[in-house]
């Protein structure tokens, strides 16, 4: 099984205002998002009991392209367990090509 999720999802960009309107593809927390951007379309609207997320997502695609990185940004999780740090999912940092492009 792929460690990494474009590799077994579609992962569009650009105009996905369309796309969006089918379904909520993004991950959320996967997602880098500018200060301004965020408080330029109010974040996430509290008034919905659900999909939050989409809705805040097709505000913003609505006006803007989406970029996506497809290397995972992570380099590990740690949390704490019976005093002891845990790192889990172990990776290499990616290389800066990826991240320049944005």
């Amino acid at each position: 099984m792929p460690e990494i999720h474009s590799d077994i999802c579609e992962m569009p960009e650009g105009d996905i205002f369309e796309k969006l309107l089918c379904g909520n593809f993004i991950t959320n927390s996967s997602v880098v998002l500018r200060k301004e951007i965020f408080e330029k379309f109010g974040g996430y609207n509290s008034d919905l009991l659900t999909c939050e997320d989409w809705d805040f997502w097709l505000r913003i695609s609505s006006i803007h392209e989406i970029g996506v990185c497809p290397e995972p940004l992570l380099l590990g999780i740690a949390f704490m367990m019976e005093g002891k740090v845990e790192i889990i999912n172990d990776r290499p940092l990616p290389d800066n090509e990826s991240l320049n492009q944005f």
